[in-house]
Protein backbone atom coordinates (compact mmCIF):
# COMPACT_ATOMS: atom_id res chain seq x y z
CA UNK A 1 0.00 0.00 0.00
CA UNK A 2 2.38 2.37 0.68
CA UNK A 3 4.54 1.80 -2.57
CA UNK A 4 1.28 1.79 -3.93
CA UNK A 5 0.68 5.67 -2.89
CA UNK A 6 4.33 6.54 -3.23
CA UNK A 7 3.48 6.02 -7.12
CA UNK A 8 0.41 7.46 -7.05
CA UNK A 9 1.77 10.96 -5.69
CA UNK A 10 4.69 10.75 -8.07
CA UNK A 11 2.38 10.02 -10.84
CA UNK A 12 -0.16 12.81 -9.79
CA UNK A 13 1.43 16.01 -11.39
CA UNK A 14 0.75 13.85 -14.91
CA UNK A 15 -2.54 13.10 -14.28
CA UNK A 16 -2.99 17.26 -13.58
CA UNK A 17 -1.48 18.22 -16.86
CA UNK A 18 -3.24 15.98 -18.76
CA UNK A 19 -7.00 17.67 -16.91
CA UNK A 20 -5.38 20.78 -18.02
CA UNK A 21 -4.83 20.27 -21.60
CA UNK A 22 -8.12 19.12 -21.95
CA UNK A 23 -9.98 21.47 -20.25
CA UNK A 24 -11.40 24.69 -21.73
CA UNK A 25 -13.98 27.41 -20.57
CA UNK A 26 -17.07 24.97 -20.88
CA UNK A 27 -16.16 22.47 -18.31
CA UNK A 28 -15.20 22.57 -15.13
CA UNK A 29 -11.48 22.01 -14.11
CA UNK A 30 -11.80 20.81 -10.97
CA UNK A 31 -14.05 18.01 -12.51
CA UNK A 32 -11.64 16.86 -15.05
CA UNK A 33 -8.81 16.75 -12.17
CA UNK A 34 -10.62 14.73 -10.45
CA UNK A 35 -11.70 12.40 -12.92
CA UNK A 36 -7.53 12.39 -13.97
CA UNK A 37 -6.75 11.64 -10.75
CA UNK A 38 -9.11 8.69 -10.11
CA UNK A 39 -7.86 7.32 -13.66
CA UNK A 40 -4.15 7.61 -12.44
CA UNK A 41 -5.36 5.92 -9.38
CA UNK A 42 -7.04 2.83 -11.75
CA UNK A 43 -3.79 2.45 -13.88
CA UNK A 44 -1.51 1.93 -10.95
CA UNK A 45 -3.69 -0.69 -9.49
CA UNK A 46 -3.90 -2.00 -13.40
CA UNK A 47 -0.41 -2.03 -13.78
CA UNK A 48 1.87 -4.51 -14.33
CA UNK A 49 5.38 -3.98 -15.00
CA UNK A 50 6.63 -7.71 -15.92
CA UNK A 51 4.76 -6.63 -19.61
CA UNK A 52 8.25 -5.06 -20.09
CA UNK A 53 6.33 -1.26 -20.69
CA UNK A 54 6.92 2.27 -18.31
CA UNK A 55 4.44 3.38 -16.55
CA UNK A 56 3.64 6.75 -18.04
CA UNK A 57 3.58 4.71 -21.26
CA UNK A 58 0.54 2.84 -19.79
CA UNK A 59 -1.38 5.78 -17.77
CA UNK A 60 -1.22 8.43 -20.02
CA UNK A 61 -3.63 6.42 -22.72
CA UNK A 62 -5.90 5.20 -19.16
CA UNK A 63 -6.17 8.17 -18.04
CA UNK A 64 -7.23 10.38 -21.49
CA UNK A 65 -9.54 7.71 -21.94
CA UNK A 66 -10.90 8.19 -18.73
CA UNK A 67 -11.39 12.06 -19.68
CA UNK A 68 -12.80 11.40 -23.45
CA UNK A 69 -15.70 9.10 -21.67
CA UNK A 70 -16.06 11.69 -19.44
CA UNK A 71 -16.80 14.76 -21.90
CA UNK A 72 -18.73 11.54 -23.66
CA UNK A 73 -21.12 10.56 -21.14
CA UNK A 74 -21.55 13.53 -18.47
CA UNK A 75 -21.43 16.58 -20.27
CA UNK A 76 -23.66 16.39 -22.96
CA UNK A 77 -27.32 17.50 -22.34
CA UNK A 78 -28.22 16.21 -26.13
CA UNK A 79 -26.33 13.37 -26.94
CA UNK A 80 -24.36 13.29 -30.10
CA UNK A 81 -22.73 10.67 -32.02
CA UNK A 82 -19.75 9.75 -30.03
CA UNK A 83 -17.38 10.16 -33.36
CA UNK A 84 -18.60 13.67 -33.58
CA UNK A 85 -17.98 14.47 -29.87
CA UNK A 86 -14.14 12.46 -30.54
CA UNK A 87 -13.55 15.07 -33.81
CA UNK A 88 -14.79 18.12 -31.31
CA UNK A 89 -12.09 17.27 -29.21
CA UNK A 90 -9.40 16.79 -31.68
CA UNK A 91 -10.27 19.83 -32.88
CA UNK A 92 -10.03 21.84 -29.92
CA UNK A 93 -6.91 20.35 -29.02
CA UNK A 94 -5.50 21.37 -32.68
CA UNK A 95 -6.94 24.77 -32.82
CA UNK A 96 -4.07 26.52 -30.19
CA UNK A 97 -1.15 24.44 -31.98
CA UNK A 98 -2.09 25.67 -35.25
CA UNK A 99 -2.71 29.02 -34.36
CA UNK A 100 0.68 29.04 -32.87
CA UNK A 101 1.90 27.51 -36.75
CA UNK A 102 -0.48 29.87 -38.88
CA UNK A 103 0.32 32.98 -36.57
CA UNK A 104 -3.91 33.63 -37.06
CA UNK A 105 -7.11 31.59 -35.87
CA UNK A 106 -7.32 28.55 -38.33
CA UNK A 107 -9.99 28.32 -40.55
CA UNK A 108 -12.04 25.01 -41.41
CA UNK A 109 -9.74 23.86 -44.11
CA UNK A 110 -6.81 24.26 -42.28
CA UNK A 111 -8.14 21.73 -39.35
CA UNK A 112 -9.79 19.62 -41.75
CA UNK A 113 -6.25 19.57 -43.58
CA UNK A 114 -4.40 19.23 -40.36
CA UNK A 115 -6.67 15.95 -38.71
CA UNK A 116 -7.05 14.64 -42.40
CA UNK A 117 -11.18 14.90 -42.64
CA UNK A 118 -13.33 16.61 -44.57
CA UNK A 119 -14.33 20.35 -44.38
CA UNK A 120 -17.91 19.52 -43.55
CA UNK A 121 -16.72 17.03 -40.77
CA UNK A 122 -14.92 19.86 -38.73
CA UNK A 123 -18.03 21.76 -39.43
CA UNK A 124 -21.02 18.94 -38.28
CA UNK A 125 -18.13 18.81 -34.99
CA UNK A 126 -18.59 22.67 -34.30
CA UNK A 127 -22.39 22.52 -34.70
CA UNK A 128 -22.44 19.82 -32.06
CA UNK A 129 -20.97 22.07 -29.82
CA UNK A 130 -24.25 24.04 -28.78
CA UNK A 131 -25.92 20.72 -27.30
CA UNK A 132 -23.18 20.42 -24.42
CA UNK A 133 -25.46 22.72 -22.43
CA UNK A 134 -28.94 23.87 -22.01
CA UNK A 135 -30.40 26.62 -22.00
CA UNK A 136 -32.92 27.42 -19.22
CA UNK A 137 -36.66 28.30 -20.85
CA UNK A 138 -36.47 30.77 -17.70
CA UNK A 139 -34.00 32.34 -19.22
CA UNK A 140 -34.46 36.45 -19.26
CA UNK A 141 -34.61 38.56 -22.58
CA UNK A 142 -35.94 41.80 -23.76
CA UNK A 143 -39.40 40.62 -23.58
CA UNK A 144 -39.66 38.09 -20.59
CA UNK A 145 -38.62 34.67 -20.53
CA UNK A 146 -37.38 32.43 -23.54
CA UNK A 147 -40.21 30.41 -22.66
CA UNK A 148 -42.55 32.82 -23.71
CA UNK A 149 -41.18 32.88 -27.41
CA UNK A 150 -41.92 29.29 -27.92
CA UNK A 151 -45.16 28.62 -29.94
CA UNK A 152 -47.48 26.25 -29.16
CA UNK A 153 -50.16 24.03 -31.01
CA UNK A 154 -53.26 26.21 -32.75
CA UNK A 155 -56.28 24.02 -32.42
CA UNK A 156 -57.71 26.42 -35.17
CA UNK A 157 -54.83 25.02 -37.71
CA UNK A 158 -56.45 21.53 -37.95
CA UNK A 159 -60.15 23.67 -39.32
CA UNK A 160 -57.99 25.88 -41.91
CA UNK A 161 -58.49 23.02 -44.34
CA UNK A 162 -62.56 22.13 -43.41
CA UNK A 163 -62.97 26.08 -43.30
CA UNK A 164 -61.93 26.47 -47.21
CA UNK A 165 -63.69 23.32 -48.33
CA UNK A 166 -67.12 24.87 -47.26
CA UNK A 167 -66.23 28.52 -47.76
CA UNK A 168 -67.67 28.90 -51.63
CA UNK A 169 -70.37 26.04 -50.03
CA UNK A 170 -71.63 28.15 -47.48
CA UNK A 171 -71.76 30.87 -50.51
CA UNK A 172 -74.52 29.30 -51.96
CA UNK A 173 -76.71 29.09 -49.19
CA UNK A 174 -79.45 31.90 -48.68
CA UNK A 175 -78.50 34.70 -46.50
CA UNK A 176 -80.88 33.49 -43.77
CA UNK A 177 -79.38 30.02 -43.51
CA UNK A 178 -75.85 31.51 -43.60
CA UNK A 179 -76.69 33.41 -40.77
CA UNK A 180 -78.19 30.69 -38.58
CA UNK A 181 -75.23 28.17 -39.41
CA UNK A 182 -72.80 31.11 -38.34
CA UNK A 183 -74.86 31.17 -34.69
CA UNK A 184 -74.99 28.05 -33.96
CA UNK A 185 -71.05 27.36 -35.27
CA UNK A 186 -69.70 30.02 -34.80
CA UNK A 187 -71.12 31.28 -31.52
CA UNK A 188 -72.02 28.19 -30.26
CA UNK A 189 -75.81 29.17 -30.22
CA UNK A 190 -78.81 27.35 -31.05
CA UNK A 191 -80.95 28.80 -34.06
CA UNK A 192 -83.85 29.18 -30.74
CA UNK A 193 -81.72 30.72 -28.47
CA UNK A 194 -80.34 33.28 -30.86
CA UNK A 195 -81.85 36.88 -32.25
CA UNK A 196 -79.86 37.13 -34.74
CA UNK A 197 -80.17 33.99 -36.95
CA UNK A 198 -82.58 35.11 -39.33
CA UNK A 199 -80.59 38.57 -39.80
CA UNK A 200 -77.18 37.92 -40.40
CA UNK A 201 -76.10 37.86 -43.84
CA UNK A 202 -72.95 39.51 -44.15
CA UNK A 203 -71.01 35.66 -43.37
CA UNK A 204 -69.63 33.67 -46.12
CA UNK A 205 -68.06 31.25 -43.99
CA UNK A 206 -68.34 29.99 -40.80
CA UNK A 207 -67.80 33.33 -39.10
CA UNK A 208 -69.08 36.54 -38.96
Amino acid sequence: MGLRNAVVEEAIGLADALARRHAHSAENAEDLRQVARLALIGAVDRFDPDRGIGFAAFAIPTIVGEIKRYFRDRTWSVRVPRALQERLLQTRQATPMLTQRLGRTPTVGDLARHLGTSEQEIRDSLGCDTARTAVSLQTPVPSGELGDLLGTADPDLAMVDTRESLRPLLARLPNRERGILATRYDENLTNRRSPRASTCSRCTCLGC
